[in-house]
């Protein structure tokens, strides 16, 4: 039921970008791929003779890059690792109220008591159109921290860039509007794909929709 409620929702966002985007009060705001790359946190795994090191649990201050958003008080953003069967590893994020930093021995296919995956529902920002910008990006570098492996794999290998067109916010009265474009170079394709992701005002949890503009092969990119 829950699945079937987002696919009407995100269906209902996708025919209104059009008379969203047309309104006569509008404010856009362009931005380069330059601006945009410093925010994005360092999501690479780091091994050592096999072994990985564990990013600090506490996973509050990939929030740091991120200036016009914050996190809800009395809440931490966290996180387990765990190790897949292949001999990876993963990095799951959560929102917990009651930090267990000192105490997180949950595997991989388990949430801690108290905890939601649903970290946009719980920042807040300053309902500027950097913020929504921001949040569009950190929602995905948030989530990317866990990526499987060398961590290269999905949103962590895709690069900003402004063909079609430079990244921009649109805002309204009720909505804002982050449109941006991405290049990625894996396992022998490369692909642009551009991403609509559509916020009410003041509320930094939003429906998004992927559309590839692009792809091509190219065997020089290599499979992780």
């Amino acid at each position: 039921m829950k699945y079937l409620l987002f696919i009407v929702l995100l269906m209902a966002a996708i025919l209104s970008v059009g008379c969203i985007i047309d309104s006569a009060d509008n404010q856009t705001l362009y931005f380069s791929p330059q601006e945009i790359q410093p925010m994005r946190a360092a999501v690479k795994h780091d091994f050592r003779d096999n072994q990985i090191i564990r990013y600090p649990v506490n996973l509050n201050p990939m929030l740091i890059r991120y200036r016009h958003l914050k996190l809800r008080e009395g809440y931490t953003i966290e996180g387990n690792v765990g190790h897949t069967g292949w001999g990876g590893s993963i990095i799951y994020p959560f929102i917990v109220k009651n930090s267990l930093v000192e105490n997180n021995p949950n595997s991989q296919f388990e949430l801690p008591a108290g905890s939601d995956e649903n970290i946009m529902a719980y920042i807040s920002g300053d309902d500027t159109l950097q913020s929504y910008l921001e949040a569009s990006i950190f929602s995905r570098d948030v989530y990317a921290i866990g990526a499987h492996g060398s961590g290269l794999i999905g949103w962590p290998q895709q690069v900003v860039i402004d063909n079609p067109e430079k990244p921009k916010v649109i805002l309204n009265s009720t909505h804002a509007i982050v449109v941006f474009s991405t290049e990625e170079l894996y396992c022998g394709k490369y692909t642009i794909t551009q991403y609509t992701d559509v916020f009410v005002r003041k509320d930094y949890q939003y429906n998004s929709i992927k559309k590839i503009i692009r792809r091509e092969k190219n065997l020089a990119g290599v499979c992780y």
